[in-house]
């Protein structure tokens, strides 16, 4: 049987720069995927 890691497998970058008025959007879209083993940063 294949073990999973214990680490993400993807990593969401998300840079923003003035980018307030869309922060809360992009974030919701990025924690409704199907996906549940990554991480996520975000680069201001």
């Amino acid at each position: 049987m294949a073990s999973h890691p214990s680490s993400p497998i993807v990593t969401v970058l998300l840079p923003v720069y003035n980018g307030e008025r869309y922060l809360r959007e992009a974030v919701e879209s990025i924690l409704t995927q199907t996906l549940e083993s990554f991480e996520g940063k975000t680069l201001t």
